[in-house]
């Protein structure tokens, strides 16, 4: 499998990780396998995991020159737990991952990480093992459009949490949500990444609309319903 890049101005197809330098890359020429589940665009790179699945690697692919970078000797993360898809934003280089952490902490705790793609610099580890648990996962990975912040959510059903994390590490990740607060599936933040919507309630039958600050504080509670539950697709 291969990835590929279409030029729209000049109906041109271009295969990334065949051509130019990329047959110079770790893999050889034309010997990449690509996993589809894995891939995410910056504002220059496509970033792609390939490899077995007990060695997976982390690439950064320039779409111009074609430049491939593998991120994985200056990583932090066990190979093998990649798990979360890679999420990038379009006007940022930083690239977002749920993995577990090398030679620490608890065994299988799943923690959230950052690497920048410009630079393919150490994947740095957000979470500050602040969840502790090897029996609870993290999911729906979202980060703000700056990407200055990202949101993942903890557990589910009732005991599911929504915490926001800044990107570079500065504070540990905040919960806007407690236990039982029955959080809706999807969740959006603003175009300028100042805040995050979302859906929560205190039972399984009804969902309050909120709207949280990137940077924390007080929540506004924007409408009550009596939805079971509230899908947020975007927010203008």
């Amino acid at each position: 499998l291969d990835v590929f890049r279409y030029q729209v101005s000049t109906a041109q197809l271009s295969n990334l990780t065949r051509s130019g330098t990329a047959s110079a890359a770790p893999w050889g020429p034309g010997k990449l396998e690509v996993d589809l589940s894995w891939l995410s665009l910056t504002w220059r790179q496509v970033n792609i995991v390939a490899g077995e699945p007990t060695a997976k690697q982390i690439y950064t692919v320039d779409t111009k020159t074609y430049a491939v970078v593998n991120v994985m000797p200056n990583h932090q993360i066990n190979a093998a737990t990649l798990r979360e898809d890679l999420r990038g934003a379009p006007r940022s280089p930083l690239v977002f991952l749920i993995a577990r952490p090398m030679n620490s902490g608890p065994l299988f705790e799943e923690n959230v990480f950052v690497y920048n793609s410009d630079t393919a610099s150490p994947i740095k580890q957000l979470s500050h093992w602040l969840h502790g648990s090897a029996s609870v996962e993290l999911n729906n990975l979202m980060p703000a459009a700056n990407a200055r912040h990202v949101a993942y959510t903890k557990g589910d059903g009732a005991n599911e949490v929504l915490y926001v994390a800044p990107a570079d590490a500065s504070q540990k990740p905040w919960a806007l949500n407690g236990n039982g607060s029955y959080l809706s599936p999807a969740f959006a933040w603003s175009p300028d990444g100042a805040y995050l919507v979302f859906g929560s309630g205190n039972s399984a039958s009804s969902r309050d609309l909120w709207r949280a600050p990137a940077t924390g504080g007080t929540l506004t509670k924007l409408r009550s319903t009596q939805a079971q539950t509230i899908h947020i697709f975007q927010v203008r």
